[in-house]
């Protein structure tokens, strides 16, 4: 019985896993940057990359939003990308997806803490020398 529960247990375990990456991986191909359209070849993915640079490190994650508990199909994708640099350090985007529609929607925008508007983000980006968006 005790082998059965441990069996059972590990077997959510990972399809919740499993889901969690299938989330991950649908915003991160998206072609979608800060809630505008861009060239389908510059991914969500290709654009976090580039803010990371070669110092910096991401973290991808998913959870249900609070706001959203009444509808499990929401999910928000989380990126903490860490640039090691004294300046624009820590940037946190969160990315919303509707996995019974596929629409994706950008969510709040942080940099070094500091909730930032679209047009504050672009900024930042531009210090950092980003300006293929």
């Amino acid at each position: 019985m005790k082998n059965l529960r441990f069996v059972i247990i590990c077997f959510l375990l990972f399809s919740f896993a499993c889901v969690q990456n299938k989330d991950i991986e649908t915003v991160k191909n998206s072609s979608l940057g800060l809630g505008l359209l861009v060239d389908n070849k510059y991914t969500v993915d290709n654009f976090v990359k580039e803010i990371a640079g070669i110092r910096g490190s991401i973290y991808w994650e998913s959870f249900h939003p609070e706001k959203y508990k009444d509808n499990l199909n929401i999910v928000c994708v989380q990126i903490t990308i860490t640039r090691n640099t004294e300046k624009n350090n820590v940037i946190l985007m969160q990315y919303l997806l509707n996995r019974e529609t596929g629409f994706i929607q950008s969510g709040c925008l942080k940099v070094d803490g500091v909730g930032q508007s679209i047009v504050n983000f672009y900024a930042v980006l531009m210090e950092i020398g980003i300006n293929n968006i």
